[in-house]
């Protein structure tokens, strides 16, 4: 079945992580992607590599693409690229700003030889701004949005985050404003510059948290203020298992899988209202009933009772 980007034709410059990323998601849509890379190749060819040579990062990022060898440091390869730009739909880079308008092959040179061209830039921090031209990547990226507090490795002095979650939310902005900007090329026949930052993906990916932040009345914890309850519960086996509800009703139906009938009744409990501000005495209660079974009872009794749920 063809894709429902089937046709387009992508000339994709990036290398590494987060643009590789967007540009194998357009590839799945059906988009013809030709990979434009530098003699010796990505980089990201080198990481992540097996005894044999396979590097599990470079082809989960760059399935179902094409690769052309191209030296834009050489004044045939601008022509080269000059040539395919005008056949191309999109063109898709993650230089510092400024790199591909010095190679000559930035947006205002392809876009004067292809009018209906997008380009798209996926950068650190922007294309303006004291930051603009700084260096970054994905742990950058997720300390300067304050994910890294979030994300870092547990036990880790360094504070290293989980690797690729800036970089593949990146992406996937930036796949997203490519598709907005085709949207946009088919009503009105214009191509057009698109902006993605790593900084402003990992703004984005904190929204709600954001607005809560930015709001300066005095809150409440998130459990406290709906009474709900989520969470992670340590089971007699070791393992762990994840559950919540997202409704009044459910309250009842939590208790009950846990085998705790009698704190139905009780007015610690009873209401929304109450339970928020209860929430340790609770949480304390339903944990070391959690440790009195291994997780699959635990599991088998929560799906029972249609909870969400699931083995950590």
């Amino acid at each position: 079945m063809a894709g429902p980007l089937a046709g387009i034709k992508i000339l994709d410059f990036t290398r590494y992580q987060q643009g590789p990323s967007a540009t194998v998601m357009l590839a799945e849509l059906g988009a013809e992607v030709l990979k434009v890379e530098p003699p010796g190749g990505d980089p990201g060819r080198m990481l992540s590599r097996f005894a044999d040579g396979f590097s599990s990062y470079f082809e989960a990022l760059n399935r179902g693409k094409q690769s052309i060898v191209v030296d834009l440091r050489q004044p045939g390869g601008t022509a080269v690229i000059c040539r395919l730009a005008r056949q191309a739909d999109v063109v898709v880079e993650n230089f510092r700003p400024g790199v591909m308008d010095r190679l000559g092959v930035g947006y205002e040179a392809l876009s004067a030889l292809n009018p209906r061209l997008i380009f798209a830039s996926a950068s650190m921090f922007g294309p303006r701004g004291p930051r603009a031209r700084h260096p970054g990547y994905d742990t950058i990226a997720q300390a300067a949005g304050g994910m890294v507090m979030a994300t870092r490795r547990p036990g880790d002095d360094l504070g290293t985050p989980l690797g690729g979650t800036a970089d593949q939310v990146g992406g996937m902005m930036l796949a997203y404003g490519i598709l907005a900007a085709l949207m946009h090329r088919e009503r009105t026949g214009e191509g057009q510059k698109v902006d993605v930052s790593l900084f402003g993906s990992q703004l984005s990916l904190q929204m709600v948290a954001a607005a809560r932040a930015l709001y300066h009345q005095a809150q409440m914890l998130p459990q406290q203020a709906g009474g709900r309850i989520s969470g992670h519960l340590r089971c007699s086996d070791g393992r762990w298992i994840a559950f919540g509800h997202l409704n009044t009703p459910q309250w009842v139906d939590v208790l009950r899988a846990f085998a705790l009938d009698e704190l139905v009744a009780d007015p610690r409990f009873k209401t929304a209202e109450v339970r928020g501000s209860h929430m340790p005495q609770l949480r304390g209660i339903i944990q070391e009933r959690a440790a009195t079974q291994p997780s699959d009872y635990w599991l088998a009794r929560l799906v029972e009772a249609d909870i969400p749920c699931t083995l950590v």
